[in-house]
């Protein structure tokens, strides 16, 4: 499992959940667009056209949004069911590319709040 601890922010009607380091820039960010419904998933250091998501239902597999220079991000609706394989996974979540190396993160509140905030 990556080092780490996740952590939640709110500016304005959007929320954040961002893992990492305390004293690093987060390798995992999860960002509620709340006036679009949609939610973001940026990982830092990540790259390629796709990611997969694996959880303990199954696997994801979600297109990333365009190349972006610091990291791959994947932008998806708030209702999509994959954020409940993401909120109810047993532990931990991995996200794998084919640009990088597995990361493993835990599944803690913070995270699945966000996914809340934008569905409700």
């Amino acid at each position: 499992m990556a080092p780490g601890d996740w952590s939640y922010s709110q500016t304005g009607a959007d929320s954040m959940a961002r893992f990492g380091a305390a004293t690093g820039a987060p390798v995992l960010t999860l960002r509620c667009m709340r006036a679009s419904r949609r939610i973001a998933l940026q990982g830092a250091g990540l790259g390629g056209n796709a990611l997969t998501i694996r959880t303990s239902s199954g696997a994801l597999q979600w297109a990333a949004d365009a190349p972006a220079a610091n990291g791959l991000t994947v932008t998806r609706p708030a209702s999509d069911p994959g954020f409940d394989w993401i909120a109810y996974s047993r532990g931990r979540i991995a996200l794998e590319t084919t640009a990088a190396p597995r990361l493993i993160v835990p599944v803690w509140a913070e995270l699945v709040r966000v996914i809340e905030d934008c569905r409700g």
